[in-house]
């Protein structure tokens, strides 16, 4: 059936096929779209080379007969693209919005802290995905390594984070906090339903900035 933009009933057979997935990232698009006004040119610099990246990991394969290397094809790289964009809209935005030094040494150690905290809460996400990337010829680190290997260096990366950040701040509910990331990562396995990870592993981020807050 073909459109005729003169005929009223063909607009209401016409169909938009989006995804859940298009639709929030338009969504988001828009919302970013409306605050760029109130953005200075380094934060909008800096933001707009995380997008660069981000859209780099998502290019699809083959997009009308043209080929791509999606980022997301390099081995491994996953975790470290998804630790990097995070660890610095935590710690470099924050110094960037109130125009202090970048590379501070604060500002560095926060995001080497980050950095390893957000590696340490994605490679559970490798343990869930494990059968999908095999399917898909994906090289992740329980593929490379093993699932219980895999476990080890997310927990190696927590005491990473958790020695920075305490030399930053001296709060004792980071180490409830660290214990209670070490569990999530321990009992993290295939079989786990997703909401084990998408929201309660996800939500250790929340459960990181009270842990930060309070006294």
């Amino acid at each position: 059936m073909k459109f005729n933009f003169l005929d009223f009933a063909s607009y209401k057979t016409f169909q938009f096929p989006l995804s859940i997935r298009l639709k929030l990232i338009i969504l988001l698009t828009i919302l970013i779209l409306l605050h760029i006004p109130f953005l200075s040119w380094p934060v909008i610099i800096f933001l707009v080379h995380l997008a660069f990246i981000s859209t780099l990991y998502n290019v699809p394969e083959k997009s009308k007969g043209w080929i791509y290397l999606p980022l997301r094809s390099i081995p491994v790289l996953k975790v470290f693209l998804i630790a990097y964009i995070w660890a610095s809209i935590s710690s470099f935005l924050p110094a960037i919005i109130e125009s202090k030094q970048l590379f501070s040494q604060q500002h560095l150690v926060i995001f080497i802290a980050h950095f390893f905290f957000i590696v340490s809460i994605t490679l559970p996400f490798d343990i869930r995905d494990y059968n999908t990337d095999n399917k898909d010829a994906l090289i992740t680190f329980p593929k490379l390594i093993g699932i219980i290997p895999t476990k080890i260096v997310a927990l190696v990366c927590l005491g990473i984070f958790m020695t920075l950040i305490t030399a930053c701040t001296q709060n004792w509910h980071l180490y409830i906090f660290s214990l209670l990331v070490a569990g999530l990562i321990l009992f993290s396995t295939i079989k786990r339903k997703d909401y084990y990870f998408t929201f309660i592993i996800d939500g250790t981020l929340i459960v990181y900035f009270f842990a930060l807050i309070l006294p």
